[in-house]
C-alpha cells in the first residue's frame, strides 16, 4: 500500500476521541483491509487506549497468551537447534 496523501482526512469513530470528531490525516489511522476505505475506524491513539484498557481488564488472558507463545517458541527453537546440530554434524 502506498503512503496516503496528507491532504486526505478521516474522522475517528470513537466517542471518546481526543480530537472531538474533527477530521484527522489518514496517517493517524492504522491499515484495515476489511474496511471499505482501507483504514481502521478508530485513530491510532484511541486504538492504543482501547487495547491498554482491554489488557488491564483481561490480564489473565494476556498472561496465558504470552505463556502459550513462549512455550511454542521454545519448542520451535529447540527443533531448529537440533536440526542445525544435525546439519553441522554431517
Amino acid at each position: 500500500m502506498t503512503t496516503p496523501d496528507k491532504s486526505l482526512r478521516k474522522r475517528c469513530s470513537c466517542p471518546d476521541c481526543e480530537q472531538g470528531g474533527r477530521p484527522q490525516p489518514l496517517t493517524n489511522f492504522g491499515i484495515n483491509n476489511s474496511s471499505p476505505d482501507g483504514y481502521h475506524w478508530y485513530c491510532k491513539a484511541c486504538n492504543n487506549a482501547k487495547q491498554k484498557e482491554w489488557k488491564k481488564a483481561n490480564a489473565d488472558k494476556v498472561r496465558a497468551g504470552r505463556k502459550s507463545y513462549n512455550e511454542r517458541m521454545k519448542k520451535r527453537n529447540r527443533a531448529s537447534r537440533k536440526q542445525l546440530e544435525l546439519d553441522l554434524g554431517e
